[in-house]
Parts: structure tokens; sequence; C-alpha cells
């Protein structure tokens, strides 16, 4: 289950950075001592290099390792005895841990 709290906390993370770097508040984050034509949404899409269509930016990039961790998250998870006999106390863990981590993330980590 570590390991599984471990992917849920990246996912989050991930999120979080989506949600930074997709608007004006890229501006107020980390990410903006970074080269917006890669990490700000809003430019990068101009001139993002592709591969079979999927344009390499920050906002993808992101978004793709936010999937990857949420299914090993749920992969983690899927033959675990804790989940079966316990599953909506551990959908309320699930749900806090994310709120957590992203308000964390979203409002303290990311931020200047």
């Amino acid at each position: 289950m570590l390991y599984a709290l471990l992917f849920l906390v990246l996912a989050a993370a991930c999120d979080a950075a989506m949600d930074l770097i997709e608007n004006e508040n890229y501006y107020k984050s980390v990410f903006s001592h970074w080269d917006a034509k890669f990490w700000y949404k809003r430019e990068s899409w101009k001139f993002a290099k592709r591969i079979m269509n999927y344009p390499i930016d920050g906002w993808h990039l992101t978004k793709s390792f936010k999937l990857f961790f949420f299914f090993m998250f749920a992969y983690s998870c899927a033959h675990s005895e804790v989940v079966k006999h316990n599953l909506v106390p551990f959908l309320c863990v699930v749900g806090a841990v994310w709120i957590l981590v992203f308000n964390v993330c979203y409002n303290k980590l990311f931020r200047l």
C-alpha cells in the first residue's frame, strides 16, 4: 500500500502543476522561471514539437505523468485486501489525500 500512496501523491502533485501552468497563475508559480514556450500552456501549444500529433510541452507531459501515476495507483490497489474489505473508508482516505496534496502543491510548494 505504500507504493499506492506514493503514486496517488505524485498524481495529485502533477494535477496541481497542470492547473498552475494552464493559465495566468503560471506567472506566480515556480514554473515561471522556466521557458514559457515549453511550460506555459497558452504559449507552449504554438511551439510544441509533436510525436504522432501528441504535443510535447509541460502541460501535456504533466498530464501524461498524472495519468500514469493514477493508473499505477489503481493497479497497486487492485488486489489489496485492505481495499476489498474497506472500500468506503478507503475511498474517503483517497479523496482526502488527493485534496490535501493538491492544495499543498498548488498553494504552497509550486507558488513563488
